[in-house]
């Protein structure tokens, strides 16, 4: 189907070249009605080029998917201990989560972060 989209695409390009001539040709007659049938078939058939001209290029394009981690950090108020550590479900900012392992204070969430990947290719 590949190597037939674009030969395709060509042939409804050039028959609807033809279509647009022959409805002015039409219309110049003073067959109005003719004329438009002719226009119509004209932009259906443009239509029809670029889906099937936009169908290839749509195959080729490998979508990028972005993959980062999320990181949260955790500081105790009293003497600035501080901790980095992957982000669990229900993790917000100044959410308390537990006692400072150096002196026993709040540890506290300070801040939320993404460190991106580099980005990879489906394929």
């Amino acid at each position: 189907m590949r190597t037939l989209a674009p030969l395709l695409g060509v042939v409804f390009s050039a028959l609807s070249m033809a279509f647009l001539i022959v409805s002015i040709i039409e219309i110049f007659r003073g067959n109005e009605e003719t004329g438009l049938y002719f226009l119509v078939a004209a932009v259906a058939l443009t239509c029809a080029s670029w889906l099937t001209s936009r169908s290839v290029r749509t195959a080729r394009e490998v979508p990028v998917i972005r993959s980062f981690r999320v990181i949260t950090e955790v500081s105790c108020e009293a003497c600035g201990f501080r901790e980095v550590r992957e982000f669990r479900e229900g993790d917000y900012i100044f959410k308390e989560v537990g006692a400072c392992p150096k002196c026993g204070g709040k540890l506290v969430i300070t801040s939320i972060y993404r460190e991106e990947a580099p980005p990879t290719r489906r394929g």
